[in-house]
């Protein structure tokens, strides 16, 4: 009865799986033909009936179990890749290819010989089969591999002072992303949370789906809890210690989460009118009943009047979080839910762009939160300008800035960019993240009036902004469309 074997053909690498009669297990050194050829691999699961599973295509099977001279084969083309991947690199510097050797594989027959190289532009490298191929009279495979595999062959010593995961015991790599960083709650610092190979740390997964169980029983940061009788604000979470961090008057707290009022507030409208309802004052008995009672409901349209701009406030602080710039822990950016947030394009565009000697000022159509300005503030001393037709993010992206002290530096006006480029002084080096999405009966509008702006080409389109920049930059202006978003500079 045919069994499912898994087979590995190296250490950490990927398993494949491999049909089989024969009397194995879980251990054994076994012979199988795959893409590149007849190849040695161990099992290193123990078998189980094919029957059970509904297969579409017809497995491999495994040729025989690997002999003694099977091994010692194994163990001489080892040694023979290490003198071939010299060979290969010399050939390499002298053909003068920008391609960096990373390894060397043998199939077990010897017919066929794989080396592994990276490189950050594609290589033509016909030249250099040919003299491969004259010296090793085989077949020859040169691939290509990224960063990762390239940490994978290679090894070495990770931040926390072990091996390598991928080098160790990861089979394959998993996806792995910011947000998980962000649920773990850790600084984005690009330097702390990337591994050797320069992407994303593949532990970040490992707790992932942890700590999105833990916070689950915790309040979220940015909402407000009742504590010792008062309303306070979350503003960090400690999930290791059961520790929630509020901002209780301005004091800042660390409270167990068992000490949270899990009873809900008072109504927020009560809270604010007791603030400011002005006291009572005692009427005299000889005032007049009617003028009483205008001053009455008077007083009573003030008070709600006062109280409905309180609220209005109260909900926009509450929307509002104040976020560490990407990969610029030093900066602080304020943010709100309902409006159009800064994220990673928004880096990559403002360190895409090439500051020169001659440029006086920068100006950033478009400006929102003035997140792409504040970068630049690291990049140059140049002055620059962000201009926003939104009121709202105007008065954000002025907070932006008297909270990094850059006042004297970047400078923001509310205008519509078709307007402002007609008063404006001309410029050499203009930069925009645009609205990247054509309004028409298939665009999906967001609920936020401000997203939407920001997103749709509403108030301008790509063409407009092109326009644009044309008016307001030199003759010797240049223009490139950058970023999947559609950002340019």
């Amino acid at each position: 009865m045919d069994r499912l074997a898994a087979v590995r053909f190296n250490s950490a690498g990927k398993y494949y799986y491999f049909s089989t009669d024969l009397d194995v297990k879980k251990g054994d050194k076994v012979i199988v033909e795959t893409v590149r050829g007849l190849e040695m691999g161990e099992i290193i699961s123990d078998l189980t009936d094919l029957s059970e599973f509904k297969l579409d295509n017809e497995l491999k099977r495994i040729k025989r179990v690997a002999n003694r001279a099977d091994i010692e084969v194994y163990n001489i083309n080892k040694i023979k890749a290490q003198k071939s991947f010299e060979i290969c690199k010399e050939i390499i510097a002298e053909t003068n290819l920008d391609m960096h050797l990373i390894n060397c594989e043998y199939t077990l027959d010897a017919s066929k010989v794989i080396f592994m190289y990276t490189s950050d532009e594609r290589v033509d490298f016909r030249d250099l089969l040919k003299k491969l191929a004259s010296v090793f009279k085989c077949r020859i495979e040169l691939r290509q591999v990224g960063p990762r595999d390239k940490a994978k062959i290679v090894g070495g010593i990770g931040n926390c002072g072990l091996p390598l995961c991928c080098n160790s015991f990861l089979g394959e790599f998993d996806g792995v992303s910011i947000n998980m960083a962000k649920n773990q709650l850790l600084a984005i610092n690009i330097d702390k949370i990337s591994g050797v190979c320069g992407r994303l740390l593949c532990c970040l997964k490992y707790e992932d789906e942890a700590y999105k169980e833990v916070k689950k029983k915790f309040p979220k940061i940015g909402s407000f809890i009742r504590y010792d009788d008062k309303q306070c604000k979350v503003v960090g979470l400690n999930v290791i210690s059961d520790l929630v961090k509020i901002d209780s008057e301005g004091s800042i707290l660390f409270i167990p989460l068992s000490d949270i009022d899990k009873k809900p507030a008072p109504k927020k409208e009560r809270r604010i009118l007791e603030e400011i309802a002005p006291k009572k004052k005692r009427n005299t008995i000889n005032q007049d009943k009617r003028s009483q009672n205008n001053s009455i409901n008077q007083n009573r349209m003030i008070r709600s009047q006062e109280l409905s701009k309180v609220i209005i406030q109260k909900e926009r602080k509450m929307n509002e979080e104040i976020n560490h710039l990407l990969g610029y822990n030093d900066m602080k950016i304020i943010q709100r839910r309902d409006m159009f947030t800064f994220s990673l394009d928004t880096v990559l565009l403002a360190n895409f762009c090439a500051i020169t000697k001659d440029m006086k000022t920068i100006v950033d159509f478009g400006t929102n939160n003035a997140a792409i300005p504040l970068i630049l503030t690291q990049r140059t001393h140049k002055k620059i300008i962000g201009v926003e037709i939104q009121k709202e993010a105007v008065e954000i992206a002025e907070r932006n800035v008297k909270l990094n002290h850059v006042e004297n530096q970047v400078e923001i006006i509310h205008d519509d960019i078709k307007e402002y480029v007609k008063y404006a002084q001309r410029t050499k080096a203009i930069v925009c993240n645009p609205p990247f999405f054509r309004l028409g009966e298939k665009s999906h509008i967001n609920e936020s009036p401000y997203v939407t702006i920001a997103r749709h080409e509403i108030k301008i389109d790509l063409e407009g902004i092109i326009a644009s920049a044309k008016k307001d930059s030199r003759s010797e202006w240049s223009f490139l469309n950058g970023l999947s978003s559609g950002s340019f500079y």
